[in-house]
């Protein structure tokens, strides 16, 4: 994979019931646990053959992506991160086909303020209120805004097609075609590839 950071490359966990991708991506801080969605046990594993664990960063709140967070940021004391327009799933007070997320300690993201060091965020609202993508060693983590192909759903607590649309206007102009986005669910692809192919981000573009 190309945009590696330091040589190392992330190590992807298709974790829980709806096979979500969750992504150890090792840097020189440590290891970012991005989008603990379910079996902590295993993603627990997983790390010890990687640097030590830096912090878990959660694309959005939804459960599928964020149920491992709370007990995983205590076991491996490391603070979680989020962005605030999720409080409402990351603090469990919403659910989904009766799952919710387990309360989360977060601290709030923006582009702003990210998480650490060397890794950027784009607010890229649409899939949910607090749906963001990470920028790290030039990889895009990116949730379920976009994946190969299509893009995530709108029809849950927060979700607004219309700032998805705008959401994807705004990946294709502010990252370079040849970058590598990796999805919430799916296999990785590049911005180049879903601006041929998919048709949700050829509708954003009014092509």
């Amino acid at each position: 994979m190309s945009g590696k950071e330091g040589g190392l490359t992330p190590l992807v966990l298709v974790v829980g019931p709806v096979e979500t991708n969750c992504y150890l991506m090792p840097t020189e801080q440590g290891t970012l646990i991005v989008d603990p969605g379910d079996e902590a046990e295993r993603i627990e594993g997983a790390l010890r053959a990687l640097p030590p664990p830096a912090a878990v960063l959660l694309t959005h709140g939804h459960p599928d992506h964020a149920s491992a967070a709370a007990v995983l940021a205590a076991r491996l004391r490391v603070t979680a991160f989020a962005h605030e327009g999720d409080r409402d799933w990351v603090e469990g007070r919403l659910n989904v086909w009766g799952w919710s997320t387990p309360r989360v300690e977060c601290r709030w993201v923006s582009e702003d303020a990210p998480p650490l060091p060397g890794v950027r965020v784009l607010a890229t609202p649409g899939h949910s209120v607090g749906s963001v993508c990470y920028g790290v060693g030039g990889l895009w983590f990116v949730g379920d805004t976009v994946f190969c192909g299509s893009v995530g759903r709108t029809d849950l607590p927060g979700g607004d097609e219309k700032a998805l649309m705008l959401s994807l206007g705004r990946l294709a102009e502010e990252l370079a075609p040849e970058t590598e986005l990796l999805p919430g669910h799916g296999p990785r692809t590049t911005l180049a590839q879903e601006l041929v192919h998919n048709p949700w981000m050829q509708e954003a573009l009014g092509n």
